[in-house]
């Protein structure tokens, strides 16, 4: 579990003093929370996803999990894949228009992810998929806008194709031969 470990900060704060350091942390509403690392495992999935969204998604932006994005005015992730559709400032220190997030679980924070997480990422006006993929399961959820703006989750498992934004990906490539963690 992520606990805050600082008293509350503004954007700009946590801009300032998480340039200072050299380990990530993220600011959720306010509060800096440290960023834990995940197995080998997760990052095996990780760039799986990133590497087959850079390809289907071109000539959009694929970033990873070191490119934090801006959530709200107040609260800055790092998801574990960002894919970026319109123009991007290759200066910038935080993606703000992401059209694509794809977060991996782990086993000691997904159900903060799931929920907290999903949420603060479904009110981005610019986010179109959010891809949340299991380690534990080959299992992958996709929450997507329907034609009238609301947010549908749709869950594939291994065996299954996912839609993500208009692309079609075999769940069983997504893993590989990465074995749940």
């Amino acid at each position: 579990m992520k606990y805050p470990i600082l008293p509350e900060f503004t954007a700009e704060e946590y801009l300032r003093w998480e340039d200072a350091r050299t380990e990530k942390y993220e600011l959720h509403n306010g509060f800096i929370v440290a960023f834990a690392g995940g197995t080998l495992g997760h990052d095996r999935i990780a760039y799986a996803i990133r590497s087959a969204f850079e390809r289907a998604f071109a000539p959009c932006v694929t970033f990873g999990s070191d490119v934090k994005i801006q959530v709200a005015p107040n609260s800055y992730f790092y998801p574990d894949v960002t894919v970026v559709c319109n123009e991007v400032d290759l200066s910038a220190t935080a993606v703000t228009s992401p059209t694509v997030v794809v977060e991996v679980l782990s086993p000691s924070t997904q159900g903060y992810d799931r929920i907290y997480k999903r949420g603060a990422y479904r009110a981005m006006p610019s986010l179109e998929a959010l891809v949340i993929v299991h380690v534990e399961i080959r299992r992958i959820e996709v929450d997507a806008r329907d034609d009238a703006g609301v947010w549908k989750t749709h869950p594939y498992d291994g065996g299954d194709t996912a839609l993500v934004h208009g692309k079609t990906f075999a769940v069983d490539d997504v893993y590989g031969d990465a074995p749940a963690v």
